[in-house]
């Protein structure tokens, strides 16, 4: 029987791609526990303790534990864990957990660990510790075949060990009833565009500014619009500001945070779904607007060329090229032909790659290898 520990940062206590990511993982081994009788245990640093098993944990072999954001506690959980379970596997879902494997090992309390890695955290040389801890790694998981590449030439880690395991829709993204509805854009209509993202102050790169900056050009070639943002962060106000500056405020709709349901009115309502970001490591946002066959435009940086493919699915910019990004806009929104047929191509995308089977599949074969 194998046993498995996983010791994420957050799954469920907020929004973002780490924690869908990790709640992917967390499907993922609890159906890998109910389909090879594996036992698991979860444990989260920034998570409440959950009373219940929700829908991405179940079974009566997973076990998980939350220490809301607790590090001491996190750590004693962490310890505590690996005590009864004594993993054969110690999965760390971000690389700064990296040095509770060597300690884990070096303890007889676990056989193997591997390393989970996403974007920017882990492009850059690491720290001593963290260096020296993934080099010791049994395996890691990276995000895309960029943090992969970054990876290896910043923190001379081996290639072979490192497995690509690219996200995938949540297999609980709300479904429609009905297909999507046809783009409102056109020459008597009004444009409908849309960015998902986090608007921290630390997370600028996402491209959100960009985008409000460029609006008055495409306003004057490509017509009437609105944008729409959803996703909050201390970053909001400046981009307020900068909506009024440019004097599109009227145009631009901040909404926060949304619910599930309401999320995927918006992308299926939207014309065209944009977020140039310049350091993504996948963006798993693309492949929401891909569910509801939406053409996007992304940056040509990171991971993002792994998700939308350049001139078949969507369009790829350079974060620093204004006027490359406006005159994309305005392609896409003016030839609706181009526009439907870059949406079902990547909805085709989706479904051929990125969707929750595969992910589960793929996951499985990494821990059996």
């Amino acid at each position: 029987m194998t046993k498995l520990l996983l010791v994420i940062s957050e799954a469920f206590r907020s929004h973002g791609g780490i924690q869908q990511y990790n709640r992917l993982l967390c499907k993922a081994v609890s159906d890998y526990a109910e389909h090879t009788g594996a036992r698991v245990q979860i444990v989260s640093r920034n998570d409440e303790n959950l009373d219940s098993v929700n829908s991405y944990i179940h079974g009566s072999g997973v076990r998980f534990r939350g220490y809301d954001t607790d590090l001491r506690r996190f750590v004693k959980g962490v310890l505590r864990a690996s005590v009864q379970l004594r993993p054969d596997i110690t999965l760390l879902g971000l690389v700064n957990f990296s040095p509770i494997g060597p300690i884990l090992r070096l303890l007889g309390l676990t056989q193997r660990f591997g390393v989970a890695l996403y974007g920017v955290e882990a492009w850059r040389v690491l720290p001593p510790l963290q260096r020296w801890a993934l080099g010791r790694a049994d395996f890691a998981l990276a995000i895309s075949e960029y943090t992969r590449g970054m990876t290896v030439s910043l923190n001379r880690v081996s290639q072979d060990r490192i497995y690509i395991l690219h996200p995938a829709l949540d297999p609980f993204w709300p479904k429609s009833s009905t297909s999507c509805p046809p783009p409102r854009g056109g020459s008597k209509g009004r444009y409908s565009l849309l960015t998902v993202a986090r608007l921290d102050a630390s997370e600028k790169y996402k491209g959100t500014d960009q985008v409000i900056r460029a609006l008055p050009q495409v306003i004057s070639e490509a017509g009437d619009l609105s944008y729409v943002v959803v996703g909050d962060g201390d970053d909001r106000p400046r981009l307020e500001r900068l909506a009024q500056t440019v004097n599109i405020s009227d145009k631009v709709q901040f909404l926060g945070h949304v619910a599930p349901d309401v999320l995927r009115r918006l992308y299926a309502e939207c014309d065209l779904f944009i977020m140039p970001s310049l350091k993504e490591g996948f963006g798993i946002v693309f492949l929401e607007a891909m569910s509801c066959g939406k053409a996007c435009i992304g940056g040509c940086h990171g991971g993002t060329p792994e998700v939308v493919v350049e001139g078949q699915t969507g369009l790829l910019v350079d974060y620093h090229d204004s006027q490359g990004l406006t005159k994309a806009i305005c392609r896409l929104l003016q030839d609706s032909e181009t526009r439907d047929r870059m949406g079902k191509a990547g909805q085709a995308r989706l479904h051929d790659q990125f969707m929750y089977p595969s992910f589960r599949s793929r996951f499985a074969d990494i821990l059996e290898s």
